[in-house]
């Protein structure tokens, strides 16, 4: 019958007893010599194939305990590094996470601060408007009161200065203010400006469209002949009167022209309304009126102005001519144009009107 060893699992001759164990004891010997020699010295040559795997597997053993063993000491030095370093780190994050909270209150504060200074300028501004409106509206209501304080006191010296023109006249030259005579020239210049229109409408309707009329001209023509002709009647009579050796006072001169003025307006609205139903009436009104006023004009200049009579005479008279030159002049120049303009319209409109209806009967 067969034998097995017990420990190995060989076969047996008859007799024979296995070495297995102590194979296993002599191999466990060699293995720790060698494990003895490769501590000792490391680089020895001449290791055999078993002495080989056995010293590579217990190098690697070796290397795995080496890896753990720094592993431990990284981790641990991780750890500490983390303690020393990742903690203020944290600390200063927290920080920029504050500082980014202050700075963003601190945009909300200054957006806050921009849209209430916008809405102080704007309050100052509707407080300028506010307040310059209500400056514009006081002024216009003073300078209101002023311009009827005025109209009251020019209507008041109309009927004083048509009764006694001399007298009246130096009593407001007296006051050394040229106020009433040029309200009183003003009113002059704006009646007769009134006149002078409705006279121009009422003809261009009667020609039924066939003369332009020009309106602007007209305004600029009577404005001329009426405020620009007066101021420097006033100024003449200043000068003249220093020239011939006589003082006087702008403002009286002014004075002065506006008496004249007055009666000048009122034979205006005689001769417009007259001019209508009796044209020749209206006529006669112009040049009495034209003949008449130069004396009552003469009178209250030799009350005001100061100087030798028979001087005064002659500047007085020296006035006039230069007046009715440049009356002259501005109506060469001005109304001539217009009227050849207005001629020139209406030969064209009547042509054309004649045109028209010859071909409608043809």
């Amino acid at each position: 019958m067969a034998k097995f060893c017990t420990q190995c699992g060989r076969r047996l001759e008859e007799g024979e007893v296995c070495n297995c164990t102590q194979q296993e004891q002599s191999a466990a010997q060699k293995q720790s010599t060698t494990q003895n020699q490769s501590a000792a010295a490391p680089g020895a040559a001449g290791w055999q194939q078993s002495g080989d795997q056995h010293q590579s597997s217990a190098y690697t053993n070796y290397q795995g305990g080496q890896q753990s063993q720094s592993a431990g000491p990284r981790q641990q030095s991780q750890g500490t590094n983390y303690q020393q370093y990742g903690q203020p780190q944290y600390n200063q994050g927290v920080g920029g996470n504050q500082q980014y909270n202050q700075g963003m209150n601190s945009g909300q504060q200054y957006r806050q601060g921009m849209n209430n200074g916008q809405q102080y300028r704007q309050g100052m501004n509707n407080g300028q408007q506010s307040q310059w409106a209500g400056m514009n509206s006081q002024q216009m209501k003073q300078m209101g009161a002023q311009a009827m304080a005025g109209a009251q006191n020019m209507f008041r010296e109309v009927l004083p200065i048509l009764k006694r023109p001399v007298t009246e006249t130096r009593r407001i030259a007296a006051g050394n203010s040229p106020l009433v005579g040029l309200e009183l020239i003003g009113l002059k210049a704006l009646v007769i400006l009134i006149i002078v229109l409705i006279a121009a409408s009422r003809i261009s309707g009667a020609a039924n469209g066939l003369i332009q009329m020009p309106y602007f001209k007209l305004v600029i023509l009577v404005l001329l002949l009426t405020l620009g002709v007066d101021a420097l009647e006033a100024v003449l009579l200043n000068v003249f009167a220093g020239m011939f050796k006589g003082s006087a006072n702008i403002n009286a001169m002014f004075c002065v022209v506006g008496s004249r003025a007055l009666y000048d307006g009122i034979i205006a609205i005689v001769a417009g309304i007259l001019a209508p139903f009796f044209l020749t009436g209206s006529v006669f009104v112009l040049v009495f009126g034209s003949l008449i006023l130069p004396y009552v004009q003469y009178g209250a200049y030799r009350a005001v102005a100061q100087g030798d009579d028979d001087r005064r005479v002659y500047a007085f008279f020296l006035v006039k001519v230069i007046s009715s030159l440049v009356l002259y002049i501005i109506l060469y120049m001005m109304a001539a144009d217009m009227l050849t303009s207005m001629l020139g319209s209406a030969m064209s409109g009547f042509g054309s009107g004649l045109g028209s209806g010859f071909g409608s009967y043809y």
